[in-house]
């Protein structure tokens, strides 16, 4: 055979060889490339679907957090509406995962998903169910003992999902590997063969195949090794089968690291989103209580700059709230010293100005070769970037952060940055607003107390003028009488007429200076008539302001005081005797609040000349049970003895206002009681010189000499600093001083350091016949109004009375239901819905049917749809679009209602409240907070007297 034909025989088997390893591996690397394919790409989208399970599952949580409270933003209608989206694309997704079921164990822990999602829409369903009928309560308790554990459920189901595509998408790259790995040994046969004949065969065909084989060989190693990086190599570098086969690998090595990486980025945004979270939380929680901006600023600037990898930080506040606001002054810097930078910056003055101004961020970096340097100290900074970012709220820039970096801050900083200013400008606006109200407080107190000043100024000044124009008068008149003695005489002092002429000059001057004077007593007369009206307008102003805080301070305060009193009484008997005696704690916090609420009310009253005196005939006996029953229980609980002694043949009754009598005995006791740890408190009772008198004698601490008269003063304590040992507001012998006076009469003290203390209350005694005449008078002269029968819907008591002396009809006193006839429907008008709900609660376990509006105008439209199913309503007077006044006159003009119960309820505790809501038609009258015990009675009389 010659050498060519030889040649040709050996590139014939070559070619031969070479297209058998070609064939298989092309059919087996398409095989695998296309099977890697479809399994990952199964993969991603089994993952995708577990993502979805959760999202769409939190989605449904939040939905109903915020249907249970009630979302400003959105109303109920919209968040139904979600919830349904939410239910119809969970159910598409479990339609679109059983579809893609390739094996009994995907089957098996996609089921098991889908099954606890199943069971949290049923709760979803349960929970709008509840919430649609007014059961939020119920609501709340179903969402902490289930809903948390099926959240908590499905994640772990879709935790074992993860798992389960985790493993999959492991054993497909195991498969594929050993799939690798045997293609390539079959390859490296053939080409082990293909090389022995190219051995045999000529140089240059060794020559010209071993360039490829190295190539290809070069894929093996990074198999091996789990490298998946493709290998250098031009797309037109050869046409062959093995630039094929090392194409294919190329491609497949590409594709799996594409893979991995989108899975790296998954979980990489994962933890910088858990960070941010995490960072956030931390930050908010040190700010959460602090009520003081300097303070705030330290934490916060000393928190957020190590986090972020600063160097320094300046924390800037904005003066708003005061006289002459556009300052933003330093509260907080970080690793700088007090003086380095700069503490005060007007709006636009620097870059921390301009931000403030612009209400947007400045950022400045290092260009090229020249860095940034900032003026931190007598030395200059080199940064990488700094960061000038405005704090807002609603719009208005409350505070600017400057922060800096060696290094520019990367986008896990920005991002907190971001999150971290648009919260805490809420923080600062909270804190601000808490001090400008104190802020007002004080101004509006010492207004009151500077106007007050200046009319007793003024009243000295007119009665010097009054004095003064007597004593002109006087000379006047004397005048008067010495020209008609001039002219008796005038015959007779002829000789003297030029000196008599002069006196006459001199009178006549003394005359133009006394009308001077009378003309400048006129005009003091007029400035005094000026300064009245403005005292009265300061009155009128404070006492609108304080009917107002009553109004915020009663509304939040009745929803309270009826939910704890619920609670304490535990009803359905599933609370521990602590959590009784913590709602315990909370009803008793709630009274202390309203009694102090009233105490300013009455202080404010009796100040502005508005308190009522009722006289009427009160028996000794009642003050004396009164005294027992109210605090023979303090004296068991402290130890103390109560000793009560009343004089020998004193009349059984006393004319006087009794509500005012047992307020001033009330606080004189609690007082003695407060301040004696041991021995006896004595009330005594006597007659002496037509003066009634009530002695309050205790072994206690005493009061020092200098104190006693400051005690009876407004705000004032015999102990007023921060470390004594009693509490209270220092009203309390304050406005029982001024009842007395109201009552004619007067409070003494004699007292002595470790001494104990004997207060006297001195009354006048007033004859039967006195206290049956009516006498009305300022706040110098108390008002008398004869005490007549209360009327049909009985008596309602001084809305700003203490707490102690309203009428108080408690519920263990009226067993009976409300409803002994048939079931009664009341509705409930009130804009707040925290009252909606504790009046609901008290209502139906009273055996009630209720229903509610939020309006006057939803009211009027409840009550003419269904005009003959409502039996009593329930009418607040605060209320958005039409107040309860409004409603109540528009009910009474509807024929078929006019006889219609309706009881007027309102924070706003003012006397003339009262009247207003019976003037506009309302059948009776409560205050908040509401006394359950009495709604329910004054409720049995309304009802009751419909049938």
């Amino acid at each position: 055979m010659t050498i060519r034909n030889k040649l040709l025989a050996g590139m014939s088997i070559l070619l031969i060889v070479m297209f058998c390893i070609a064939g298989l591996g092309m059919n087996r690397l398409t095989t695998m490339n296309r099977d890697i394919g479809a399994s990952y790409g199964e993969m991603y989208d089994n993952v995708k679907d577990s993502q979805q399970f959760q999202i769409i599952t939190n989605e449904i949580g939040r939905n109903l957090v915020s249907l249970m409270l009630n979302n400003p933003v959105l109303t109920q209608r919209e968040i139904l509406e979600r919830l349904a989206r939410n239910d119809q694309d969970m159910r598409k997704l479990f339609e679109d995962a059983r579809a893609k079921y390739r094996d009994a164990r995907q089957a098996q822990v996609t089921e098991e998903a889908i099954e606890a999602i199943t069971r949290y829409l049923s709760y979803k369903d349960t929970i709008v169910k509840e919430v649609m009928n007014n059961r939020l309560e119920e609501a709340v308790l179903l969402r902490s003992s289930e809903g948390l554990k099926l959240q908590q459920e499905i994640q772990e189901k879709n935790d074992a999902l993860g798992s389960y595509n985790q493993n999959s998408m492991d054993q497909v790259l195991k498969d594929g590997t050993e799939s690798n790995r045997q293609t390539l040994h079959y390859t490296i046969s053939l080409m082990i063969l293909g090389l022995v004949l190219v051995l045999m065969i000529t140089y240059w065909i060794i020559q010209s195949i071993s360039k490829g084989l190295n190539r290809l060989s070069a894929l093996v190693p990074r198999t091996a090794t789990d490298t998946l990086a493709p290998i250098e190599f031009a797309e037109d570098g050869g046409r062959d089968e093995i630039s094929q086969v090392i194409r294919l690998f190329n491609r497949l090595f590409r594709d799996l690291s594409e893979q991995r990486a989108r899975e790296q980025e998954f979980n990489r945004k994962n933890e910088e989103e858990a960070w941010l979270k995490t960072q956030l939380n931390s930050i908010m929680l040190i700010l959460q209580g602090r009520t003081n901006l300097k303070e705030v600023g330290e934490r916060f600037v000393r928190q957020i700059a190590p986090l972020v990898e600063a160097v320094y930080g300046g924390f800037y506040v904005s003066d708003s709230g005061q006289p002459k606001p556009g300052m933003y002054t330093l509260v907080g810097s970080y690793a700088v010293q007090p003086g380095e930078i700069r503490s005060v910056y007007h709006l636009g003055q620097g870059l921390v100005g301009q931000c403030a101004a612009d209400n947007r961020w400045i950022k400045l970096r290092e260009r090229s070769a020249h860095p940034i340097r900032v003026e931190l100290s007598p030395g200059e900074l080199a940064l990488g970037e700094v960061l000038i970012i405005p704090l807002a709220y609603e719009g208005n820039v409350v505070a600017v952060l400057e922060i800096g970096s060696v290094h520019p801050f990367s986008p896990r900083h920005v991002a907190l940055l971001e999150q971290v200013t648009q919260n805490v400008g809420a923080v600062l606006n909270s804190i601000m607003g808490r001090i400008r109200v104190e802020e007002l407080l004080r101004t509006s107190q010492i207004l009151t107390e500077e106007l007050q000043t200046q009319s007793e100024e003024l009243l000295t000044q007119s009665d010097e003028l009054r004095m003064t124009n007597e004593k002109l008068e006087e000379q006047a008149e004397a005048l008067r009488k010495s020209e008609e003695l001039l002219q008796q005489q005038q015959e007779e002092l002829a000789a003297t007429n030029e000196e008599l002429t002069l006196k006459t000059t001199l009178l006549e001057e003394q005359v133009r200076v006394t009308k001077e004077k009378n003309i400048e007593v006129e005009r003091a007369n007029k400035v005094l008539e000026h300064q009245a009206v403005e005292l009265e307008l300061a009155s009128r102003y404070k006492s609108e302001f304080l009917a107002n805080m009553s109004h915020e301070l009663r509304t939040p305060l009745n929803s309270m005081m009826i939910l704890s009193l619920m609670l304490q009484e535990n009803r359905e008997g599933n609370l521990t005797e602590k959590q009784r005696e913590y709602a315990a704690a909370i009803h008793g916090a709630g009274g202390d609040l309203l009694r102090l609420i009233n105490d300013v009310l009455d202080l404010s009253k009796v100040e502005a000349g508005h308190m009522e005196i009722h006289v009427e005939p009160l028996e000794i006996k009642e003050i004396v049970q009164y005294v027992e029953r109210s605090f023979m229980p303090v004296s068991v609980r402290k130890g103390v003895e109560l000793a009560i002694r009343t004089a020998e043949a004193l009349p059984e009754v006393i004319n006087t206002d009794s509500q005012r009598l047992m307020q001033i005995i009330g606080n004189l006791m609690s007082n003695a009681f407060k301040f004696t740890e041991e021995g006896r408190v004595t009330f005594r009772l006597e007659l002496s010189d037509g003066m009634w008198l009530f002695m309050i004698e205790d072994t206690g601490i005493g009061i020092p000499d200098s104190q006693q008269e400051e005690i009876f003063q407004a705000f004032r304590q015999a102990d007023g600093t921060i470390s004594r040992n009693f509490g209270g507001t220092g009203l309390g012998l304050s406005i029982s001083q001024k009842l007395a006076k109201a009552l004619g009469g007067n409070i003494t003290v004699t007292s002595g350091v470790g001494a104990g203390s004997t207060f006297i209350l001195w009354i006048p005694l007033i004859a039967p016949k006195a206290a049956a005449a009516n006498r009305i008078s300022n706040a110098q002269d108390p008002i008398f109004v004869q005490d007549e029968s209360a009327g049909e819907t009985g008596y309602l008591p001084d809305m700003a009375a203490p707490l102690e002396a309203a009428v108080s009809i408690s519920a263990e006193e009226d067993n009976d239901s409300v409803t002994d006839s048939y079931l009664h429907k009341i509705l409930i008008v009130d804009d707040d819905i925290r009252n909606v709900f504790a009046l609901s609660v008290a209502l139906e376990d009273a055996g009630l049917q209720v229903v509610f509006a939020e309006n006057g105008v939803d009211a009027l439209e409840m009550l003419n749809a269904d005009n003959h199913g409502i039996d009593l309503v329930l009418m607040d007077i605060m209320m958005p679009r039409m107040d309860g006044y409004e409603a109540i006159r528009k009910i009474r003009r509807m024929p078929e209602l006019s006889g219609l119960p309706i009881i007027a309820v309102t924070a706003k505790a003012m006397k003339e409240d009262q009247q207003r809501c019976m003037d506009a038609g309302a059948s009776d009258y409560l205050t908040k907070p509401i006394d359950i015990g009495r709604l329910l009675s004054l409720l049995k009389v309304w009802l009751h007297k419909e049938e």
